[in-house]
């Protein structure tokens, strides 16, 4: 079947941060290859690249330990036409 990715050209990826970092313990956004991790206040929108282009903002998020991490991830893509 079709992956959720399908044949788009994702150009950008959104994370907007829904609660604040003391209502969770761990759960920080990890950038490894440039060293960066990201535990930011509600309301925070991280927008980075996606697709070929983005090898450098490959990023994970660490595990929860307690409470709950609340986002909202978002892609967007652009087309020809």
């Amino acid at each position: 079947g079709k992956s959720f990715d399908g044949n788009y050209n994702w150009l950008n990826t959104g994370i907007l941060f829904l609660n604040n970092p003391d209502e969770y313990e761990g759960g920080e956004l990890v950038f490894n290859e440039m060293n960066t991790f990201i535990k930011a206040p509600k309301g925070t929108f991280v927008l980075l690249p996606a697709g070929p282009n983005s090898q450098d903002y490959k990023h994970s998020v660490n595990q929860i330990t307690k409470g709950k991490r609340l986002t909202l991830v978002l892609r967007f893509t652009a087309t020809e036409g």
